[in-house]
């Protein structure tokens, strides 16, 4: 899951939480300021319930139920720079010779992308000299908030629901109490 921490501080609060530059437009609407000593946003204390909204919406936060998603997304030859979803940027490139760099959730599954792309001043992410199609890409990303999903989106394949932590051991502990009893029981037959 992201990582999004609100520590208070005064008649402040400090918001840490991974880049993303929708979160920036927003946050600045909601009079916050960017402490780079810190590394935190900055709101006043009075503003704390708009920006749990906003931060709910960006990455989820408060939502502790997060699922695996396989995305399918299709970028046209023009090429974009990044690729944005759930509160995060999934994939980008650097500049124009370097390769694509995916976030640490994000798997690619399927579909291939150029070793270059764009131009020096605006890399992105395929390139029209590569290929005049369109590029069709297939993401597996971990631990989107089940509350940033669409469901109604084309792009979203399949969401896989994980298991709880105390629900994969109550189902472990059940299926060594039944191999328990298949041993008991095979024993019973050899006295």
């Amino acid at each position: 899951m992201c990582q999004v921490q609100i520590k208070e501080n005064g008649r402040k609060i400090q918001v840490t939480s991974p880049y993303n530059p929708t979160f920036v437009k927003r946050a600045k609407t909601l009079g916050g300021r960017w402490n780079s000593e810190n590394k935190t946003w900055d709101f006043h204390q009075d503003d704390r319930e708009d920006v749990e909204v906003v931060l709910g919406e960006m990455y989820g936060f408060g939502d502790n139920h997060t699922v695996n998603v396989i995305l399918q997304i299709q970028l046209d030859a023009n090429g974009v720079s990044q690729i944005e979803r759930f509160g995060r940027v999934l994939a980008y490139r650097p500049d124009r010779d370097s390769p694509v760099r995916f976030h640490e959730t994000c798997i690619l599954q399927a579909g291939e992308l150029p070793d270059y792309g764009g131009s020096r001043q605006y890399p992105s992410i395929t390139d029209r000299r590569w290929s005049d199609r369109n590029t069709v890409l297939v993401f597996k990303v971990k631990d989107v908030p089940r509350s940033l999903i669409d469901e109604s989106s084309d792009e979203v394949v399949e969401i896989i629901e994980q298991q709880s932590e105390k629900d994969a051991l109550i189902e472990k502990k059940q299926d060594l109490l039944h191999q328990i009893d298949e041993i008991e029981k095979k024993l019973a037959l050899m006295k």
